[in-house]
C-alpha cells in the first residue's frame, strides 16, 4: 500500500502531514507515504485579509482537487481552515489528536498578559475573532493585517512592525519554537477558533474501504469536541468574516462543555454562552448552542 498525502507546503503544514505520515507506516507495516505538497490561493494571496476574499477554504482548495484528481490519496488539514460542513465528495477518515486550542499573544517586550502591552500599542492579526477580544479588553490597541506562516510571522514582529501579534499556541508546540516574551490567553480572555489545535484526515468519499483502514488513527475525544464546536459554527452559518469563538472540552465524568461567543470587532456587539450535556450528543449540543445564539441575535451581529 502507498498513500500519497496532499499538504499545503509551508513548515506547519509539512510538519502535519509528516506526523500523520510516521503513524501510517508505524502501524500499517505494508504501507509507504508519499507527501504531495501544494501552494494554495490562502498561501499566495498575501496582500489582503482573507475575510476580504473567499475566507479560509482557499488553504485547502487545491489540496482537495488533488484528492479528486487522484494526484493524493488522503490530505491532512487543520479543523480550523476546514468547512464547516464536510463537502459531500468527502469524508472525514480521522480526528487526529488536538494539540494545545490556545491562542498566545508574543511580544517584543516582557507580558505577562494582555493589560501589560502599551497604550496604543500595535498589534499584528488579520483575525476578527481576536481582534473583537482584544479590543473589548482594550479599546486603545491598534491593530494591522498579518499574513504568511509562523516564521514570517515572527520575523515581522521582532523586526519591529509590531508590538505583538497572536498566534496559536499548537503551531509554536508542533514546530518546537522558543519564545521569549508571550502569554497564554484563557477563555475568559479569548476563546480560540473552531477546531483550533487539531487535525482532520480527508479521503473522497467513494473511498470507503481506505477511509476504514485510516480510521484506527481516529481520536475519539479530539472527534467528539470538534464535532461539536463544528456544528456550533455551522448553526450559526458562521465564516472567517465573523468574529466566532468557540471551544468545547471532555470532563472526568464523560460529559461535554461547550462555550461560544459572537462579537462585532467594531461595535463590541456580542452574544455568549455555554450548554452542557452527554458526549454522544455532540453535535445537537453544538446545533443547540448555535439555536440559542440565533434566538438572543447572534445573526444581526454576525451581519453587520
Amino acid at each position: 500500500m502507498k498513500l500519497k498525502i496532499a499538504t499545503r507546503s509551508s513548515k506547519l503544514a509539512l510538519w502535519q502531514a509528516d506526523y500523520f505520515a510516521a503513524l501510517v507506516t508505524r502501524n500499517i507495516p505494508e504501507a509507504t507515504t508519499e507527501i504531495v505538497p501544494l501552494v494554495t490561493d490562502g498561501d499566495r494571496i498575501q496582500d489582503r485579509p482573507l475575510h476580504e476574499v473567499e475566507g479560509k477554504t482557499l488553504f485547502i482548495k487545491e489540496v482537495e482537487n488533488a484528492l479528486l484528481s487522484g494526484a493524493a490519496d488522503a490530505a491532512v488539514h487543520c479543523i480550523k481552515d476546514y468547512h464547516p460542513r464536510t463537502p459531500p465528495e468527502f469524508v472525514i477518515a480521522a480526528y487526529l489528536e488536538r494539540e494545545s486550542d490556545r491562542d498566545l499573544l508574543i511580544a517584543r517586550q516582557p507580558i505577562s498578559g494582555i493589560d501589560d502591552l502599551a497604550q496604543g500599542a500595535l498589534v499584528g492579526t488579520t483575525s476578527q475573532r481576536r481582534i473583537f477580544f482584544m479590543r473589548k479588553r482594550r479599546p486603545d490597541l491598534k491593530f494591522a493585517m498579518l499574513r504568511g506562516n509562523i516564521n514570517t510571522r515572527l520575523n515581522k514582529l521582532y523586526s519591529g512592525n509590531f508590538d505583538a501579534i497572536i498566534l496559536a499556541e499548537a503551531g509554536i508546540n508542533r514546530l518546537g519554537i522558543r519564545l521569549e516574551h508571550y502569554c497564554t490567553l484563557p477563555d475568559e480572555i479569548m476563546l480560540p477558533a473552531v477546531g483550533q489545535g487539531a487535525l482532520v484526515v480527508e479521503v473522497c468519499a467513494k473511498e470507503t474501504a481506505l477511509a476504514e483502514q485510516l480510521r484506527q488513527f481516529n481520536h475519539v475525544p479530539t472527534q467528539i469536541c470538534s464535532q461539536a464546536e463544528r456544528a456550533f459554527v455551522s448553526g450559526l452559518s458562521a465564516d472567517c468574516k465573523s468574529a466566532v469563538g468557540v471551544i468545547c472540552r471532555l470532563n472526568d465524568d464523560g460529559t461535554l462543555l461547550l462555550k461560544g461567543h459572537v462579537g462585532h470587532p467594531e461595535t463590541l456587539e456580542e452574544v455568549s454562552g455555554q450548554l452542557s450535556g452527554p458526549a454522544d450528543q455532540a453535535k445537537a449540543l453544538g446545533n443547540a448552542l448555535a439555536a440559542d445564539f440565533l434566538d438572543r441575535g447572534a445573526a444581526r451581529i454576525l451581519d453587520v
